[in-house]
C-alpha cells in the first residue's frame, strides 16, 4: 500500500473522540448503577458483580470490531481517513429497561433479583431480534428516502445527544461553558490549538480543574466513590436468563419494539456514515450489534448495545480506529474495577458535554446538508417524535424516581396545559414514527402520490400493531392513528389517479 494512504493504528485527534465516546458510554453506566441502587433497589454487589461486568464484555467486542471494520475499509479502499463507527449502550433503550421492565417488576414482586433475571432475559431476547433484523437492513435502506433516515437520526441527536449536555453545562455555567466554547471553536470554527493539541483534552482537563476549582467536584466524594472499587470479572448468568425467561412474556411489547428502534437505529447511522464517505457494510453492522447484545446479556447486563450516533461528529473530529480500541481498554477498566463513580467524581460531566453537544449538531445539521431544501419543512417534521419521546421520558424518569402517583401528576399536567398521553403517543417509536411521516411528506413534495400512499399505508399497520403510537403491541394498539393514516393514503391515491 503507498505508504501516502498507510492508515495509522493512532492519531492525536482519537483522543477527541476518545473523550466523547467514552463520556457518553460512562454516563449511561452512571444511571444504570445509580437507579438500579437507587430506585430498583438491587444490591450494589449484583450491579457492580453482574450487570457492569457483562455490559462490559459486550462493548468490548463491539469497540474492538468497530476498530477492525475500520481498518479493513481503510485497506479496501486504499485510504487513512477512515473513521470506526461509535458503538455503546443504547440510550433509549436504558431509559425503556429500566422504567418498563426492572422497575415494574421489582415493585410488583419485591425482589429486585428477579427484576435483573428478567432483564437479563429481555436483553438476550432484544439481541435475537437485533440479529434477525439484519435480513431486511438493506432493502429498507434501499427503498427509504436519504432525507427521512437522517431526519430521524438527526431529530434523536439533537433530543437525546446534544439537550442534557447543552442542559448540563448551563446548569454550571462556571465549569462547562469555557470547554464548549474551546470545543465548539476548534470543531464547529475550524481552528487547532497550538502544535496540535486536541481540544478535547484540553476541554476535560481545564473543566476537571474548574470542577475543582468551583467545588463541584470534593474530596469526600471521591472517598465515597473509591468505597465501590475492586475486581468484579464477568460470568456466564445462565440460570439467571432460564429464571428471567419464566417472567418475561408480559414485557415483549417493550422489548421488541425498543429491539425493532435499535435495528433501525443501527440502519441509520449506517446511512449517516456512508453520506459522511465511509461506507459500512449494513447486515454485518445489525448482525455484530445483535452479538453484542445477546453476548451481555449471557453475562449479566441487562441493556442493549448497538452503533451509535455521531459518525460524521467523530469523523469532523479528526478521529480514526484508535479511539474505539481505547474506548474498550477503558470501559472494561472502570466496568471491571467498579470505577465507574470514581471517574465521575474525579471528572465534571460539564467538563465533556460541550464534546457531545458538538456531535449532536453535527447529525443534525447532516440532515439538511445532505438534503435537497425544498424537503427541509419534511426534515423539520421528523424531528417532532424524538423531542416527544424525550420530554416523555424525562417526565416518566422523574415520577419512577419520586415514586409519585402517576394519576395525579398526569391531572396536574393536563392542568398546565401539557398532555402526557398525547406526549407518549408521538414520542412511542420515534425512531419509524419519525422516519414514517418524513418519507410521506418528501414523497407528498415530490408528487409522488402513488408512493406517498405507501408509506401511510406502512405507518397505518406500525399504528395498528402497535409499534408506533402506541406503548404495548397488539391489534388495533392504536387505533385513532391507524385510521387517520389508512384515510391518508386513501387520499394520496385518490389524488394520484387525478392528477393521472
Amino acid at each position: 500500500m503507498n505508504r501516502a494512504h498507510s492508515y495509522p493504528l493512532f492519531v492525536a485527534r482519537d483522543l477527541d473522540g476518545l473523550a466523547a465516546l467514552l463520556v457518553d458510554n460512562l454516563v449511561n453506566l452512571m444511571i444504570i448503577a445509580g437507579t438500579c441502587i437507587g430506585v430498583i433497589g438491587m444490591p450494589p454487589a449484583l450491579v457492580y458483580g453482574k450487570i457492569l461486568p457483562g455490559a462490559a464484555v459486550s462493548l468490548v467486542v463491539g469497540n474492538l470490531y468497530y476498530a477492525h471494520a475500520a481498518a479493513v475499509l481503510a485497506r479496501r479502499e486504499n485510504r487513512s481517513d477512515v473513521t470506526a463507527l461509535p458503538y455503546g449502550i443504547n440510550t433509549v433503550t436504558v431509559f425503556a429497561f429500566l422504567f418498563l421492565i426492572l422497575l415494574p417488576v421489582a415493585r410488583a414482586t419485591g425482589d429486585p433479583e428477579l427484576a435483573w433475571k428478567v432483564g437479563v432475559a429481555a436483553c438476550v431476547i432484544s439481541g435475537v431480534v437485533e440479529i434477525l433484523g439484519a435480513a431486511v437492513g438493506d432493502l429498507v435502506r434501499r427503498i427509504t428516502p436519504p432525507s427521512a433516515m437522517l431526519a430521524a437520526l438527526a431529530g434523536v441527536a439533537l433530543a437525546f445527544i446534544a439537550m442534557k449536555p447543552g442542559v448540563d453545562i448551563f446548569g454550571r455555567p462556571l465549569v462547562g461553558l469555557v470547554p464548549m466554547g474551546i470545543i465548539l471553536a476548534a470543531y464547529l470554527g475550524g481552528r487547532r490549538l497550538p502544535f496540535g493539541i486536541p481540544a478535547g483534552l484540553v476541554a476535560v482537563i481545564l473543566g476537571s480543574i474548574l470542577g475543582w476549582a468551583t467545588g463541584i467536584l470534593d474530596v469526600e466524594g471521591l472517598r465515597s466513590a473509591a468505597g465501590a472499587t475492586g475486581l468484579y470479572l464477568p460470568s456466564p448468568a445462565f440460570g439467571a436468563l432460564v429464571d428471567g425467561f419464566s417472567r418475561v412474556v408480559p414485557f415483549l411489547a417493550v422489548i421488541v419494539p425498543t429491539a425493532l428502534m435499535s435495528v433501525l437505529g443501527t440502519l441509520q447511522c449506517v446511512h449517516s456514515a456512508a453520506e459522511a464517505g465511509d461506507r459500512y457494510a449494513t447486515g454485518m453492522t445489525m448482525l455484530v450489534d445483535g452479538a453484542g447484545t445477546l453476548l451481555g446479556g449471557l453475562f449479566g447486563s441487562c441493556f442493549p448495545t448497538s452503533v451509535y450516533i455521531g459518525h460524521p461528529g467523530y469523523r469532523d473530529m479528526g478521529a480514526r480506529r484508535a479511539y474505539s480500541i481505547l474506548n474498550a481498554v477503558c470501559v472494561s477498566v472502570l466496568c471491571l474495577a467498579g470505577l465507574v463513580e470514581l471517574a465521575l467524581a474525579m471528572i465534571p460531566v460539564q467538563a465533556v458535554a460541550g464534546i457531545l453537544l458538538f456531535i449532536g449538531v453535527v447529525i443534525g445539521s447532516q440532515a439538511f446538508t445532505v438534503s435537497d431544501p425544498k424537503h427541509y419543512g419534511a426534515v423539520l417534521v421528523g424531528f417532532l417524535p424524538a423531542f416527544a419521546a424525550w420530554g416523555t421520558g424525562l417526565v416518566e424518569s422523574t415520577i419512577g424516581a419520586a415514586g409519585a402517583d402517576e394519576a395525579s401528576i398526569l391531572s396536574a399536567l393536563k392542568t398546565s396545559g401539557v398532555d402526557l398521553e398525547a406526549l407518549r403517543a408521538l414520542g412511542s417509536g420515534c425512531l419509524l414514527t419519525s422516519m414514517l411521516l418524513s418519507a410521506a411528506l418528501i414523497c407528498v413534495i415530490d408528487r409522488k402520490w402513488r408512493t406517498a400512499a405507501y408509506w401511510c399505508l406502512a405507518a397505518a399497520v406500525a399504528s395498528a400493531v402497535g409499534l408506533i403510537h402506541a406503548p404495548t403491541i397488539g391489534f388495533l394498539a392504536a387505533p385513532g392513528p391507524a385510521i387517520a393514516y389508512a384515510a391518508c393514503a386513501a387520499l394520496c391515491f385518490f389524488v394520484g389517479l387525478v392528477r393521472r
